[in-house]
């Protein structure tokens, strides 16, 4: 479909968004000091413009934050800095809601017309600027712009209370805007939308109500609108809503059983839609085009189909189902993991020491830039493959008392040739430690060795005191869904008492107890709830890789996966779950 097909008014309709999100950056930013972050404006802006003009491609160049591994093979560590973001970009989305909630509701029934095309076009909601949506394009942004985790985190509690206020009036007038135009509102706006019921992640889901008569084909439209399905995957389910009608009209008292092979196959393919690449990866068919001939087949077969055609139907669900689906993810030695683990840990650690040694002395600008940088990576990777008491990160610790000596704006005389010499010699072999590129090298030692050897050196006032500290790149975030039931299927956030004698601790491990390989779950990342796939447990239980539809797989510890479950940023779907929801939206029959 394209943007052309549409409804004329869309196009007026979107491009009014579009102002409002660029208004709502400068509003936001220039609240307090964030508007001297540099980069950041115009990060979030692009971000903002993409999420608009271009929903399917927005974020798909970017993947997970957190510690790249690159013996994993592109596999990413999900680490502290990660998770602490992910709270306070939930935290935001929950607050927006919370401070917006009638004014969103209004905007939903207004813009609800346009709910088939934007759904098509790519866009997770027709409230084009949802509160996630404003949250994972800043996550994004601030990404981009700001290598400091510790920043990134400052910036987003900072930004928090200017989102909620600007987003909620920025809503107020695009609801003005949409009444100006002579649009009305939709009634039962949210049944339509596929309201699910919101559940608390740690309690065990209700068991499933019966299915009232009649109300097959209603029960599979809000199946449908409630997964987002795409056209193929519609068309698919409708043909078996017309299966699922005969034998309901042979067999009422399936109605009865949400247990029937029926439903349990329905509610399957509902769930695994959520991971369907939809022919998106090389070698990959969609799953709609990959499940057709089993369609065929069952409607070929005498009507009403009987219990046993259904239990067939799941069995080769499942078999042909995974080609369509991500690869399994399989990281690795664990050792790799448990050395990125360490590597995420000591990275604030060392950085924070580096930065307390700095403050006490003014240096050379080149000196500073390179152990906030270079040298804290060299003792960082060190310590965490050697151990911080291993030979290697002593000795690079002592290089920092010696360069720091040596690039003192106040030193009273500059370094002899054999002090640069050797000092030159420490930071070369410390690169070549961490298997740094020899051009790179090279490039950084000449650079301390002109900074070093001028003399005589500037007023230490008019020096540059050290910056904030950088951090080593990860692997940015993508957009982790391209729709909107994960924040209708919400969790609950659980204050996380890491005593053995919490109920938050218990359950934390009872949920960890009882994961199994191939579990789908359901993941708050950047403030969006998207489907992941569990496909590697190691075998001392300590480390998980998961996959998703889109985006960089991942990998975390049991520490931080402790951490998501306590905070309520992640919960396993349980088989039945869909339709659960489903039957719960459907109109309540008169008493």
């Amino acid at each position: 479909m394209s943007l052309r097909d549409t409804d004329p008014a869309l196009h007026a309709w979107r491009q009014f968004c579009l102002d409002e999100a660029l208004d709502l950056v400068d509003r936001v930013l220039f609240d307090g000091s964030a508007r001297t972050q540099p980069g950041l404006r115009p990060a979030w802006q692009a971000q903002l413009r993409e999420a608009l003009l271009e929903p399917r491609r927005a974020g798909l160049d970017t993947a997970i934050g957190g510690v790249v591994v690159e013996t994993l093979s592109g596999v990413s560590l999900l680490c502290d800095d990660e998770v602490n973001e992910s709270i306070q970009l939930r935290g935001a989305v929950q607050a927006i809601d919370h401070e917006a909630e009638f004014v969103l509701r209004e905007l939903g029934a207004l813009a609800l017309r346009w709910y088939r095309e934007t759904d098509a076009l790519g866009y997770p909601s027709p409230v084009l600027l949802e509160a996630a949506t404003l949250a994972e394009t800043l996550d994004r942004a601030l990404h981009a712009a700001v290598p400091s985790a510790p920043r990134r985190l400052d910036l987003l509690k900072e930004l928090r209370p200017a989102l909620v206020r600007e987003a909620t009036r920025s809503y107020e007038r695009q609801c003005a805007w949409l009444q100006s135009t002579g649009a009305r509102a939709i009634d039962a706006a949210q049944a339509a939308r596929g309201g699910l019921s919101a559940r608390v992640a740690h309690a065990a889901p209700a068991p499933a109500a019966p299915i009232p008569p009649g109300q097959v084909a209603a029960l599979f439209e809000r199946l449908q609108d409630h997964a987002r399905l795409g056209p193929g995957m519609r068309e698919l389910l409708q043909g078996l809503s017309r299966l699922a009608q005969a034998s309901a009209a042979a067999e009422p008292a399936l109605l009865q059983d949400p247990q029937h092979p029926l439903w349990l196959l329905t509610d399957r393919l509902v769930a695994l839609s959520q991971l369907d690449l939809d022919g998106q990866a090389p070698g990959k068919i969609a799953l709609h085009q990959r499940l057709q001939p089993l369609m065929d087949a069952l409607q070929r077969a005498p009507q009403p189909l009987l219990t046993r055609h259904y239990e067939q139907a799941r069995v080769h669900l499942e078999r042909l189902a995974n080609a369509s689906l991500p690869d399994p993810v399989h990281p690795g030695p664990v050792a790799h993991l448990q050395q990125a683990e360490r590597h995420a840990e000591l990275l604030p650690l060392v950085q924070a020491q580096v930065v307390e040694q700095l403050q006490r002395t003014e240096l050379l600008p080149q000196a500073s830039q390179f152990l906030l940088g270079d040298w804290v990576r060299v003792i960082t990777r060190t310590s965490a493959r050697d151990g911080v008491d291993g030979p290697g990160p002593r000795r690079w610790t002592a290089v920092i008392d010696t360069l720091v000596d040596a690039a003192a704006l106040d030193r009273p005389r500059p370094p002899t040739p054999a002090e640069l010499d050797c000092l030159l010699l420490e930071v070369h072999d410390g690169l070549r430690a961490i298997d740094e590129a020899p051009a790179r090298i090279q490039r950084q030692v000449d650079e301390l060795r002109v900074a070093l050897k001028a003399w005589p050196r500037r007023a230490a006032a008019s020096a540059p005191g050290p910056e904030a500290p950088p951090e080593v790149a990860g692997s940015p975030d993508i957009q982790s869904s391209a729709w909107i039931h994960h924040a209708d299927l919400a969790t609950v956030p659980v204050a996380m008492d890491e005593s053995p004698d919490s109920p938050a601790w218990r359950d934390a491990q009872q949920w960890l107890a009882g994961l199994a390989v191939d579990d789908l779950c359901r993941a708050c990342l950047q403030g969006r709830w998207t489907a992941v796939r569990l496909d590697w447990i190691s075998d001392n239980g300590q480390f998980f890789a998961f996959s998703r539809r889109q985006g960089t797989p991942f990998c975390t510890s049991r520490r931080v996966l402790e951490r998501m479950r306590g905070e309520g940023l992640i919960t396993t779907i349980p088989a039945g779950e869909w339709l659960r929801d489903a039957v719960e939206s459907l109109p309540q029959e008169p008493a």
